[in-house]
């Protein structure tokens, strides 16, 4: 009786560590948590490539191939799929912007390979011929170093520059660069040409001073503000060069629409330089007629937006006009742009930031190192947990055997003399039995709880961890001034 005890001991026990251990619910909370972490991250770039994808088929049948290709570049930036960049450059095609659409249908191409079907390939392999006959070269040879230059308005970067791509046609390239005139030229590109030009620029020549007068320096950081000089536009800040004023006492006034106007009170010498700064701030409360909406959404939660020098108000209400936002992040390149907000209209701005060598390096080496952690915990819990169920198994065995021998012993013992001679030294065996059995019960229990906490911690690990891809497919070309910008929205 004391033996079969035993066995009900060893039976309650371990179901009381099943039982808190929770082993039915751990396994299917493991299964569904890898589950979910394996899909997370994947379902939210997919949901919102395929929203941007779908809003851009539907602009395409409506020929608003601008407001597509706007909505094809976002889902490619969700998700990069080759078959996306086909989309883009027929969008770009039908514009009749041949420079875009190459980029699009050759990045087509390449991210496609053996993908892509030999029919499709021709296609586009003739599309490319027949877009690449409306591209030329330009090849800038720039005498000053750093100038800045732009094409047709938009900033190219600065000087030297590599041979940039332009459709066929009269472009106006501009030139700037501190203490310099700035110029601008026209040139004309020739299909499958490369045109070099080379520019200089002029130094500026110092202003002349009358007699009795010295100059003023008008600075802000705000585009478009008129500057006024004792009630006489003078022109807008920031001056290309300072004006000349007479000697004596004079008022400086500084104005736009949605800024508190502002007076400076100067005093000019004979032959000197005054600075005189604007220190313009926005009405309170903010007029509806000046007043415009800007949304910033930057890939890095920490990074730090400021519109003009300043930090963009919370609700986003900001006078109307040009400004220049800057967003910045540890680790990251700032970027710049300028934009112009239309009074009464809410607009949408998005801006990936590019991490620097050495921060991308060191995002990439810790998630990298996470994600092993993780692999590791995950594959040595999966093994305790098959370890433990095989040796449970394995015991399920043992302990038939052992029910089957006590079952018999019982009888000899209730028999009537004479017993068999062999029934105490077969009891003595059966009870060395069911202790092997009740010692790797324990180690079987083990086995399957601390599998099933590595499991879970590997699972939590990977799950909560970054991912060492994040960043990339992101590079400093995103654009010419180090980010990726898009708006969005605007209504």
């Amino acid at each position: 009786m004391a033996v079969r005890s035993a066995s009900v001991h060893r039976l309650a026990t371990c179901c009381r560590l099943a039982d808190t251990l929770g082993f039915h619910t751990l396994a299917r909370t493991l299964v569904v948590a890898a589950h979910v972490a394996s899909a997370a991250r994947a379902d939210d770039h997919a949901a919102d490539a395929k929203r941007h994808y779908a809003r851009g088929v539907e602009l395409v049948r409506d020929s608003l191939y601008a407001e597509a290709a706007v909505e094809f570049e976002a889902a490619y930036r969700a998700k990069p799929h080759f078959a996306v960049l086909y989309n883009l450059g027929q969008s770009y095609v039908a514009l009749g912007r041949p420079v875009e659409a190459l980029d699009a249908l050759e990045r087509y191409l390449r991210d496609g390979g053996s993908d892509i079907k030999p029919d499709r390939r021709d296609q586009i392999t003739a599309e490319l011929a027949r877009q690449r006959g409306r591209v030329g070269l330009l090849a800038l040879r720039i005498a000053q170093q750093g100038a800045t230059v732009r094409v047709d308005g938009r900033e190219l970067g600065r000087a030297p520059l590599a041979p940039v791509r332009l459709a066929v046609g009269a472009h106006m390239v501009e030139l700037s660069l501190a203490g310099f005139t700035p110029r601008v030229v026209e040139v004309k590109i020739v299909g499958e040409e490369t045109s070099t030009v080379e520019l200089s620029l002029a130094p500026v020549a110092p202003p002349a001073i009358p007699p009795a007068s010295g100059l003023v320096a008008a600075t802000c950081p705000l585009a478009d503000v008129v500057v006024e000089l004792d009630g006489r536009p003078v022109g807008k800040a920031a001056l290309s060069q300072p004006f000349g004023a007479a000697a004596g006492a004079h008022t400086v006034r500084f104005s736009r629409p949605g800024y508190a106007t502002t007076s400076r009170a100067v005093a000019v010498r004979p032959n000197e330089l005054v600075a005189v700064a604007c220190d313009l701030v926005p009405e309170r409360p903010l007029a509806p007629a000046h007043a415009a909406r800007l949304l910033l959404r930057a890939s890095e939660p920490s990074a730090a937006v400021s519109l003009d020098g300043a930090a963009l108000p919370a609700d986003g209400v900001v006078p109307m006009g040009a400004h220049e936002v800057a967003v910045s992040a540890p680790g990251f390149h700032p970027a710049r742009r300028g934009v112009a907000l239309a009074a009464g209209v809410t607009h949408a701005l998005e801006v990936t930031l590019v991490p620097t060598d050495a921060f991308r390096a060191s995002y990439e080496g810790r998630a990298l190192a996470r994600r092993r952690l993780a692999y590791a915990a995950l594959g040595v819990g999966l093994a305790g947990v098959a370890a433990g169920a095989y040796l449970w198994r394995y015991n399920d065995g043992r302990h038939d055997r052992w029910q089957e021998e006590d079952d018999r012993l019982s009888a000899g013992y209730a028999s009537k003399p004479p017993r068999p001679a062999d029934l105490d030294q077969r009891q003595a065996a059966n009870d060395d039995l069911i202790r092997s059995i009740q010692r790797t019960d324990k180690v079987t229990v083990g086995l399957l709880a601390g599998g099933a906490v590595l499991s879970t911690v590997g699972v939590v690990l990977w799950a909560a961890g970054d991912d060492p891809d994040r960043y990339a497919r992101i590079g400093v070309a995103a654009s010419p001034r180090g980010a990726a910008w898009a708006f969005t929205a605007a209504y």
